[in-house]
């Protein structure tokens, strides 16, 4: 997906961190995935999140994506 298109939210207080795309909570089931809406975020019928890592357990490719992600992410952040 381009960048433009990811949304994340650092993890703060007993929330974990997510990264989001548009384009997929669009074929996750999000209405108006377009558009910011605030509320969405603490519903708890939301469509699923890629989240940065945290679940207890995760399938090996799961992991693999996820740490990718992560090593692309801070090379950009880092300017590199």
């Amino acid at each position: 997906y381009p960048l433009t298109d990811l949304w994340t939210r650092q993890p703060y207080g007993k929330q974990r961190g997510w990264i989001a795309s548009v384009v997929q909570l669009n074929r996750n089931g999000w209405t108006q995935p377009d558009e910011f809406i605030s509320q969405r975020w603490d519903t708890n019928d939301h469509p699923p999140l890629m989240s940065w890592g945290f679940d207890i357990r995760r399938c090996p490719a799961q992991k693999l994506a996820t740490g990718v992600s992560q090593l692309v992410f801070e090379n950009i952040l880092r300017g590199g």
